[in-house]
């Protein structure tokens, strides 16, 4: 009784199957972003933003301390 060589070797486990799957969903995220970040980047170059891509330059060349970040990255409300 012979079998097919192909239909043999072409078994993929629930392990390896999965992992591929994981693979091909994180492919298609990374396509997707890339090419919303290109989009982004080109839009840019002809002046128009994105929704919620507001610049703020409001503060620009101010010394304003308010603007500034904080001296500690881990300070408390209240300076405790």
């Amino acid at each position: 009784m012979m079998q097919d060589p192909f239909a043999i070797l072409s078994y993929i486990d629930p392990g390896t199957g999965s992992y591929i799957f994981q693979l091909l969903i994180a492919g298609l995220t990374a396509v997707v972003f890339f090419f919303a970040s290109m989009k982004r980047r080109i839009l840019g170059w002809f002046g128009k933003r994105g929704e919620g891509q507001e610049v703020n330059t409001s503060n620009v060349g101010t010394t304003d301390s308010s603007a500034q970040p904080d001296a500690e990255a881990g300070a408390r409300p209240g300076g405790r």
